[in-house]
């Protein structure tokens, strides 16, 4: 064992700059609230998301859609 033998004892702790990835990595962090702003106008944010190729196709043969939401209002719109 390395402390039953003393072999820390000899070890140059001093020479080696602290590590701030390390000491972050340990830091706490403050608890999550739950609560989420929205934006206060309507259209003032959209969230747009394309979906990729699907295997199976629409029956218009489509095969990808879009959809847009609104962050104030949670609209959301969807296309093929």
């Amino acid at each position: 064992m390395i402390v039953a033998t003393h072999t820390c004892n000899t070890f140059d702790y001093k020479s080696y700059e602290t590590c701030e990835t390390c000491l972050l990595g340990k830091m706490t962090k403050i608890p999550f609230t739950g609560k989420s702003e929205r934006f206060k106008e309507l259209l003032g944010l959209i969230y747009i998301h394309i979906c990729r190729p699907m295997t199976i196709h629409a029956i218009s043969g489509y095969t990808y859609f879009i959809t847009f939401v609104d962050d104030h209002s949670r609209n959301d719109y969807m296309y093929l």
